[in-house]
């Protein structure tokens, strides 16, 4: 498995699934996020050939798992793991998750394209910062980008 910034899940450089966060705030009161977790638990071939069509590479949990968990199952194990995380996340930030993200980044070393609005920006991917803000070598220059907006495109290498 591997994370492609900002909220994709990667099994062998294919998408097999991802995370949305939307935060809503009050200006004098709490913050709320809503979590979103996407994950392509098994899929037809007829479905694999539409979604590649439009969008590239898919994986699915089928391919990575010799016998495919139950998706109640899968379902349970997530939500366990999510509050667990989102705990630790409250009290500490995501610096304790840094270390792991960088473990799994797919794009670290690689170069890479953000779009973000009407503009794009290439260079060389370096993670993400201990906030979790995508870092770009961009002609020697480290540039940080947090937009929620921003798309990232892995830009084909040529050997």
């Amino acid at each position: 498995m591997a994370l492609k910034w900002p909220n994709d899940i990667w099994f062998q450089e294919r998408k097999i699934g991802g995370v949305l966060c939307e935060m809503r705030g009050e200006s004098d009161g709490a913050a709320y996020v809503v979590i979103g977790v996407g994950l392509n638990v098994s899929l037809s071939e007829e479905a694999r050939r539409k979604i590649e069509s439009i969008a590239g590479g898919v994986a699915s949990v089928a391919d990575a798992c010799p016998a495919p968990p139950s998706r109640n199952w899968l379902a349970g194990a997530i939500l366990d793991e999510l509050l667990s995380m989102l705990a630790q996340f409250e009290r500490e930030g995501f610096a304790p998750f840094h270390p792991a993200w960088m473990a799994l980044d797919a794009l670290g070393g690689r170069a890479a394209q953000v779009t973000v609005g009407e503009s794009a920006v290439s260079g060389i991917a370096c993670g993400v910062d201990s906030e979790g803000a995508l870092l770009m070598n961009c002609d020697g220059k480290v540039k940080k980008f947090v937009s929620g907006e921003a798309r990232l495109r892995l830009i084909e290498e040529h050997s």
